[in-house]
């Protein structure tokens, strides 16, 4: 079994025992000096004032809370991932609590690897939903006042609800403006008078992106397996602690749906083969992190916080989502999903977003664009389109066709 296999590896690997410590070990050691650690690049945005202040309101109030500024770049370090980062940092402090960092395109994202950490991920998503546009420092400020005053969760909810009541994400029939509809509609029209031919002899390019983004090569695929195998252990050291069989059923329901994610996430692995395999692995873990949180909430007697839905055209973007009305590209047809913020704004200026390619009948397409009954991922969108993606692994239906 892979669990084990991963296990062993990971206790017969001495951590630092490298000769030149890791950027996320130097990362963590500052951490273990002040909850606030910015990278030179980002000094300007948080000057050293800002972030002595960020740090008194975090210890004086002994708050579970990191605060990061590390440039996100794809390709780098991390890849654009903030999480990624922080998974790789909290590995070397094992502290639980919840990090604020900046994301590939500056926004505030929060993370929360264990079970008791700060609402970091409520905190920033509600900021970035309110105050997109104010400063960086003003955004961790106001996310660390969130989490300060207890209202993290209560701003995410209203937030959720807010956005569901606007015209935008909750008008599936809603036109766009009619000078889109009038360029559209040229194009077309030129599309069919003069672009016939190389129509049927090219892919569409609004694929074109999607390839060179996240095109499955080697090293790509190497870099996120290991990610994910590390996750995967440490889920499963965590779930090394069960609640005791007198706790409410609640608490014990969540803690089996925790079991099961990461028993899921296993199976898949093994057999992982591509890029959408490993997504699948990924947001499996993060079902098991997120019921498993949610049972110690409810064995503390706490309100658990929401589960992270990942964004339908690519899981593997980052987990602070929005819930869109998504009309494809040539179909009429309407579907609610959630997607990232980048994808998001796509949708909303009528472009076609960064999807997750696979290789099907000869041909890169995106996932979902395979036929149901041959993928799992393209049947559930990684959990957006049903909540059984777990129940179908374990059926043994998780290939990508």
């Amino acid at each position: 079994m892979v669990v084990a296999a991963l296990a062993a590896m990971t206790v017969g690997a001495a951590p630092g025992s490298a000769t030149d410590p890791s950027p996320a070990e130097e990362i963590a050691t500052q951490l273990q000096q002040s909850p606030v650690y910015v990278d030179p690049t980002y000094e300007s945005a948080l000057p050293a004032e800002k972030q002595r202040e960020l740090a008194r309101r975090i210890e004086d109030n002994g708050l579970a809370l990191y605060v990061l500024a590390v440039p996100m770049v794809e390709g780098g370090t991390w890849n654009g991932d903030p999480e990624q980062l922080i998974g790789a940092v909290h590995e070397h402090l094992g502290t639980d609590r919840g990090y604020l960092a900046v994301s590939s395109y500056d926004s505030v994202v929060g993370v929360t690897p264990g079970a008791q950490g700060a609402p970091a991920r409520e905190a920033a998503f509600a900021v970035e939903e309110e105050h997109d546009s104010a400063p960086l420092a003003t955004r961790f400020d106001r996310a660390v006042a969130l989490v300060d005053n207890g209202e993290a969760v209560d701003a995410y909810e209203r937030t959720l609800a807010e956005r569901e009541d606007s015209w935008w994400w909750n008008n599936g029939s809603a036109l766009p403006p009619l000078s889109v509809v009038v360029v559209a509609a040229g194009v077309v029209l030129l599309v069919l008078l003069g672009g016939g031919y190389l129509f049927y002899r090219r892919r569409p390019p609004t694929l074109a992106p999607a390839v060179s983004f996240t095109n499955a090569d080697e090293a790509r695929y190497d870099a996120l397996r290991s990610e994910v195998e590390r996750e995967l252990v440490r889920v499963g050291e965590r779930l090394g602690e069960p609640p005791s069989s007198d706790q409410d059923t609640q608490t014990l329901a969540h803690y089996q749906r925790a079991l099961d994610a990461h028993h899921a996430a296993g199976r898949v692995l093994d057999g992982a083969t591509t890029l959408a395999d490993l997504a699948g692995v990924r947001v499996l873990v993060h079902t098991a992190e997120d019921e498993l949180r949610a049972s110690q909430y409810r064995r503390e007697g706490r309100k658990p916080p929401a589960p992270r839905r990942h964004c339908y055209f690519n899981p593997l973007h980052p987990t602070e989502t929005k819930r869109i009305v998504w009309r494809e590209l040539g179909s009429s047809r309407t579907m609610r999903v959630h997607a990232c913020v980048e994808c998001a704004k796509a949708v909303r200026d009528y472009h076609a977003p960064v999807s997750l390619p696979v290789r099907h009948e000869g041909r890169q397409v995106p996932y979902y664009e395979v036929p149901a009954d041959e993928s799992v991922w393209s049947a559930t969108g990684y959990g957006n389109l049903s909540d059984d993606m777990v129940q179908r692994v374990l059926r043994g239906r998780a290939r990508e066709g």
